[in-house]
């Protein structure tokens, strides 16, 4: 229990097996369900996980196939061993029945029960790590223990367990609905980033502005985040994208359904950790999915569509440069249609900027400076009661 919430968090971990038991013992106190999701590892990780959690709790390792859990009243037995609400499973993005992908699973605990602190699934398949972050959602949404904020730390040990406080703190305030940390604020906080990884995720950070509506967060690709119940409830996390492209997908569903989020400012850690990444399909795969998403949200536009001013001034904007170049390279040697092309491609970026600058006013209130990026905040008392708010707070200047 931190401040009147109960806390999960849901570890992801891909061949993590050097790193994923120093993040579940260091996890801090104050959480109350951790559900570590092996996403169909192929080195030992698995076994490290069950293993940590014996040492935890001091129990014996369950046997590696499926079984029940149920509350005594068989209100989310499903017969995986996974925490669900008994309807039979979700399908997911993919049509996959999220139930089917957990061959094996571990509770810590003998009799089967589900209250439990610590909670592990094993995928059948590698799902990508949005995949396995969506197990633990789902899991969390459907826990008894009635979870109101889910964070995420990653099984590789990228993440500072001692500023988890921080990055829940905005989230259990009610000051935003999703927080997540930022890296690049500061100097000295990526001085461990290399020039290359800066350079990538600068250029993330501004193709995701632009996809997402949110144009003063940095970092989209930290994987260090909190997100409230609530937000979960209403951005369909089942069919959001599954591999790395997970957290930038996330964030164009969160403004489509205008909810707020905090930046929190932290330091980049690396160590030995392998990364997984693809470049030469993450890359392509990301751009489209960030195109979509863009357009998509541009479209929807909180139901109005292109009666939506930003929106409409946008997308008559870029349909004006892709029409002026086209005509300029349709016909590069008449002088009337290359001052055409010209004039359709000023008028185009004239209108993108215009709609821009709008959009940018009016999501101002849906970002939230968490912190200045000082020492860290002193931890809460477990005791100290949040009330609730109705209203969203004023924005921070």
């Amino acid at each position: 229990m931190y401040r009147g919430a109960t806390i999960g968090v849901v570890v992801p971990a891909y061949n993590e097996e050097e790193f994923v038991g120093d993040v579940i013992e260091t996890v801090p106190a104050f959480v109350d369900r951790v559900y570590v999701v092996d996403d169909c590892s192929t080195d030992g990780s698995w076994n490290e996980i069950r293993e940590t959690f014996g040492k935890l709790d001091g129990s014996q390792p369950t046997h590696d196939g499926v079984r029940p859990v149920t509350d005594g009243a068989g209100a989310i037995a499903d017969g995986t061993g996974a925490i669900a609400d008994g309807a039979g499973g979700v399908a997911d993005g993919g049509g996959v029945r999220w139930r089917d992908r957990i061959v094996a699973h571990d509770v810590r605990d003998g009799s089967g029960r589900p209250d439990r602190r610590f909670v592990a699934f094993r995928h059948r398949e590698n799902a990508g790590v949005g995949g396995a972050i969506k197990t633990g959602y789902r899991n969390a949404m459907n826990d008894p223990a009635d979870v109101d904020v889910v964070a995420v730390m990653s099984g590789d040990g990228q993440m500072d367990p001692t500023i988890l406080d921080r990055i829940i703190d905005p989230v259990v305030r009610g000051d935003a609905d999703y927080a997540k940390g930022n890296r690049l604020r500061h100097t000295d906080f990526r001085r461990e980033m290399s020039t290359w990884r800066t350079f990538g995720n600068f250029l993330l950070t501004g193709l995701t502005r632009v996809a997402s509506g949110y144009w003063r967060m940095m970092d989209p690709q930290n994987g260090y985040t909190a997100i409230s119940r609530r937000a979960l409830d209403r951005v369909e996390f089942e069919s959001l994208y599954e591999d790395y492209g997970f957290c930038n997908h996330l964030l164009v569903r969160l403004n489509r359904q205008r909810l707020r989020i905090a930046d929190v400012s932290m330091k980049a850690v690396y160590g030995d950790e392998t990364s997984y990444i693809r470049y030469e399909t993450f890359v392509p795969a990301l751009s489209l999915l960030l195109l979509r998403g863009y357009l998509g949200r541009l479209l929807d536009a909180d139901g109005h569509g292109l009666g939506e001013p930003t929106a409409a001034a946008q997308l008559l904007g870029m349909g004006a440069i892709v029409g002026g170049v086209g005509v300029g390279a349709l016909f590069p040697l008449l002088p009337a249609a290359t001052s055409t092309g010209g004039i359709l491609v000023l008028v185009g970026l004239v209108s993108f900027l215009t709609g821009v600058v709008g959009e940018k006013r009016r999501n101002v209130d849906l970002e939230v400076r968490a912190d200045s990026g000082g020492p860290p905040w002193k931890p809460r008392i477990e005791s100290e009661e949040v009330p609730p708010r109705d209203d969203p707070p004023a924005r921070e200047e």
